[in-house]
């Protein structure tokens, strides 16, 4: 029986993520960095393969020039016409596909199966039909596919109702979910919420666009999220989904482009653990001990500054969250210090509630100076 099993490896080494999100969140832009970031990542000499069927991408051109990449295009919106993108990219026309958005596709597929079966409304017979369908070739040819695949789809609330205290049905907004066949978001292996902040009615007028990693099956960014997102915060989990074949791809020598790449997460980590360095000299300084009150201490710290309850959690946030975090525990730690060597001068006890109330302060700075 030892046959019946092998060493686990990355057996399919191609990047397949989706962006969700409401029109304007920023998907389409940030779907187009990630294709030309992956696409120098494995140093691709074919173009970047695009089905546009919002005939939009072309607005973003300029991007594909500065990075000196070709891309290709085709504006239909048929299940039919992804297919034969599919395909293409797997004979090796393109190593990178961009589908934006799989949702006019999914609307597209719906129409023409009413209008070949004559009808107005689909039945739960239809869907017998029409879901099977789009499991063959769309879900099963995008997972199968020896390509790196990015799609994008339009977001939608989902809705559930309850009974109100008199017991009539009240509508609510229960979450965020794709506008595609119901299975389609969870799919690719990472899967972004991207979204638009808009402060507009304080004095420092400011819009941007944030992506939350709703699915990360590598687990190196999953659950992050990263402000006007560039391709480097999706790299480490991009390239932990193409470990095993860069190096297949290029040989012995990792290519420059991506040592380029390695080189800089390799110096983020050092400042990562710079930091955590940092927050761990904070500590001492406050010379904390081991009673029972005094160890309940560090994990009320992390969570008031970080939203987590001890340092290996620091692994998984971006690196601007760890050295701001470290900074303030450095402010913190002086400043209860300085409160400690009064307390002693002046005969009195320390209380070690103070040092809650000089997180408070200096969270409170900070929310302040951001909002200047």
């Amino acid at each position: 029986m030892e046959n019946l099993f092998m060493d686990l490896e990355n057996c399919r080494p191609y990047a397949k993520i989706a962006f969700e999100g409401f029109a304007g969140d920023g998907k389409s832009y940030t779907a187009v960095q990630l294709a030309i970031g992956i696409h120098k990542l494995i140093q691709s000499q074919k173009p970047i393969a695009i089905v546009d069927t919002e005939k939009a991408m072309d607005k973003l051109r300029d991007r594909f020039k500065e990075a000196d990449i070709t891309a290709k295009v085709t504006n239909g919106r048929s299940l039919a016409t992804v297919s034969a993108a599919i395909n293409a990219c797997n004979e090796g026309y393109a190593d990178v596909l961009l589908i934006d958005s799989i949702t006019h596709v999914w609307e597209s597929f719906l129409e023409a199966y009413k209008a070949e079966k004559k009808k107005t409304r689909l039945t739960f017979e239809d869907w017998g039909v029409i879901k099977p369908k789009w499991k063959q070739e769309f879900s099963d040819a995008f997972v199968n596919a020896n390509t790196h695949i990015i799609f994008c789809g339009r977001a939608g609330f989902e809705y559930e109702d309850e009974k109100d205290d008199q017991g009539k049905r009240q509508i609510f907004k229960s979450g965020i979910k794709m506008k595609a066949e119901g299975e389609t978001a969870f799919e690719p292996d990472i899967l972004i919420l991207m979204e638009k902040t808009q402060n507009i009615l304080t004095d420092k007028k400011e819009i941007f666009r944030t992506a939350t990693i709703i699915k990360d099956r590598t687990t190196k960014i999953d659950g992050q999220t990263f402000k006007n997102p560039t391709f480097d915060d999706f790299y480490p989990a991009i390239a932990h989904l193409l470990d095993g074949t860069l190096k297949d791809i290029h040989g012995s020598e990792i290519p420059d482009t991506f040592h380029d790449f390695d080189n800089k997460f390799s110096e983020m980590g050092r400042k990562r653990n710079q930091a955590i360095a940092e927050i761990e000299q904070a500590f001492n300084l406050m010379g904390l001990g081991t009673g029972k009150d005094e160890k309940k201490i560090k994990p009320a710290i992390m969570n008031k500054v970080f939203k987590v309850l001890s340092l290996e959690k620091l692994d998984s946030m971006p690196l601007k969250v760890v050295e701001l975090g470290a900074a303030t525990m450095k402010k913190v730690a002086l400043a209860y210090n300085s409160y400690c060597e009064t307390c002693l001068n002046e005969g009195i006890p320390t209380d070690l509630q103070k040092i809650g109330s000089l997180v408070d302060e200096e969270i409170e700075k900070q929310y302040a100076e951001a909002n200047k």
